[in-house]
C-alpha cells in the first residue's frame, strides 16, 4: 500500500527462544540451557571466532529476528519480554540500517518498517510486494473481522471458507474460468499467511486468527483509501475481469527473506 511497511518484522530473544517455541531446541543444550546467556551480568564472551560485537546473544537474536520477520506478538513468550527490555538498544540497531521498530504494546505486537526520510537517498532492505485486486478484498475483510473482534473484546478469528465465501463476490458475472478463479482466492489466502495477517489455530480445522499486526501495517486512512477505490471499481466496472484491477492495489514493503517454511505459525486453540 501506500506508506513503507515492513510485514516482516521481528523481535528480541531471550537467548532461548527460536521464531517459536519449537525453534527453542535449536539453541539450547541436551539440559535446556542457553549456552550464550550470561545469569551473573558480566562481560558477553565472543559467540563465534572472531566475534567483534560485544552485544549479549539474546539482543543480537532480537535484531537478526526484527529483520527477518514477518513480525513477533504475544506467542512468542520467551521473546517478548526481551524485545521490551531492549527496546531502546534495537530501536538504535534498527536505525543504523533505515528501518524502524513498531510497538503494540497493547495488542503484543511487533515489527520493524523503513524509516520515513524522503529527503535521503536509503538503500532499501525490503523490496515491494503488489497486493492483486484479490489480496485487497480479503485485507479489507480481514481488517473489519478485526475491527469488530477487538470492539467486542474477542479476539478476531475466520475460517477458511469464510474468506473463500467473501471473495467469490467479487468474481466477474461474465467468468467462465472458475477453477483459475479459485487458483487465485488460494493464492490471495496462502500471501495473507505468509505475511502473517492469519495464523492457523492448532486442532481448529480450517480456522485462523487474524494478526492484530494487520492493523498496524495497514493504517485507518490506507484502508479508506482502499474503500474508495473499491467504490468506484464497483460502480464503474460490474463484470470486469479481477486481474484487469491490479493497476488499483495497494502496495506493502516486505522482505525478501521471508521464510516459507514459517509463514501461518500454528497458534494453540483455546
Amino acid at each position: 500500500m501506500g506508506p513503507a511497511t515492513n510485514t516482516n518484522s521481528a523481535t528480541a530473544t531471550d537467548g532461548t527462544g527460536g521464531t517459536l517455541e519449537d525453534d527453542v531446541g535449536k539453541f539450547q543444550d541436551v539440559d535446556g540451557n542457553d549456552p550464550h546467556h550470561r545469569e551473573d551480568g558480566g562481560e558477553e564472551k565472543a559467540l563465534f571466532e572472531g566475534d567483534t560485537s560485544t552485544l549479549p546473544y539474546d539482543v543480537r537474536r532480537a535484531y537478526a529476528l526484527l529483520l527477518r520477520g514477518p513480525s513477533i506478538d504475544e506467542r512468542h513468550s520467551k521473546l517478548w519480554p526481551v524485545l521490551i527490555d531492549h527496546e531502546a538498544a534495537l530501536r538504535k540497531l534498527l536505525h543504523s540500517a533505515f528501518l524502524d521498530l513498531v510497538i503494540d504494546r497493547d495488542q503484543k505486537v511487533a515489527f520493524s518498517r523503513p524509516v520515513h526520510a524522503p529527503d535521503l537517498d536509503v538503500p532499501q532492505l525490503l523490496r515491494e510486494v503488489r497486493l492483486t485486486f484479490l489480496d485487497s478484498a480479503l485485507v479489507l475483510f480481514l481488517r473489519m473481522r478485526l475491527t469488530l473482534a477487538e470492539a467486542a473484546g474477542e479476539r478476531a478469528t475466520v475460517s477458511r471458507s469464510d474468506m473463500a465465501e467473501h471473495l467469490k463476490a467479487y468474481e466477474a458475472s461474465d467468468n467462465v474460468d472458475q477453477a483459475r478463479f479459485g487458483k487465485q482466492i488460494v493464492g490471495a489466502i496462502d500471501k495473507a499467511k505468509k505475511y502473517n495477517f492469519l495464523r492457523l489455530i492448532r486442532n481448529s480445522g480450517d480456522r485462523f486468527e487474524v494478526s492484530p499486526t494487520l492493523k498496524l501495517v495497514f493504517s485507518h486512512e490506507q484502508v479508506s483509501e482502499l474503500l474508495r477505490t473499491y467504490r468506484r471499481i464497483r460502480a464503474q466496472s460490474e463484470g470486469r475481469p479481477v486481474e484487469d484491477e491490479e493497476r488499483s492495489s495497494p502496495e506493502i514493503e516486505v522482505s525478501d527473506d521471508v521464510d516459507d517454511d514459517n509463514y501461518g505459525d500454528v497458534i494453540d486453540g483455546e
